[in-house]
């Protein structure tokens, strides 16, 4: 039997794309932006910024205002409409820390009933206040926040 050099390859070809290995990359990369949080005596009572996924559109995540002040970690809050969701948390430790307002985000994204994505970060933040009895107003140092957000 003879077969052209075409079809060897073109069958080599097609037997090869069915045992490519599946893909190990699971997630979706999400960039933060406009993140900020504000807090006075009575602790953190705002946090909001702007999450980017893989579709490009960017989604506001905010706690809104909190009063007497947020409890920390704080509870879950959605993303307006979309999937996102986001918790405030400290890096290892409770409570509100006046001299060091560093906090850690957790970011949920909803992939299907009962599943999804999630990370948590740190997004490094610079804080001043305008006044002296004015809220510290803080907010991140680089423009935009890249992260993965890793499954579940």
């Amino acid at each position: 039997m003879k077969y052209s050099a075409a079809t060897l390859f073109a069958g080599a070809a097609i037997a090869g794309a069915a045992v490519l290995p599946p893909s190990t990359v699971c997630g979706e990369n999400v960039n933060i932006a406009g993140y900020t949080f504000e807090f006075d005596n009575t602790g953190a009572n705002s946090f909001s910024f702007n999450v980017t996924g893989v579709d490009g559109i960017p989604v506001t995540c905010s706690t809104g205002k909190v009063e007497p002040g947020l409890t920390i970690p704080s509870k879950v809050f959605g993303c307006g409409d979309s999937k996102y969701a986001f918790s405030v948390g400290t890096d290892g430790s409770n409570g509100v820390d006046l001299s060091n307002p560093q906090y850690d985000i957790t970011l949920y994204k909803e992939t299907g009933p009962g599943v999804g994505l999630w990370a948590e970060t740190h997004i490094p933040s610079a804080c001043a206040r305008s006044e002296e009895t004015s809220p510290l107003a803080c907010s991140q140092v680089s423009t935009v926040y890249g992260f993965l957000l890793n499954c579940t």
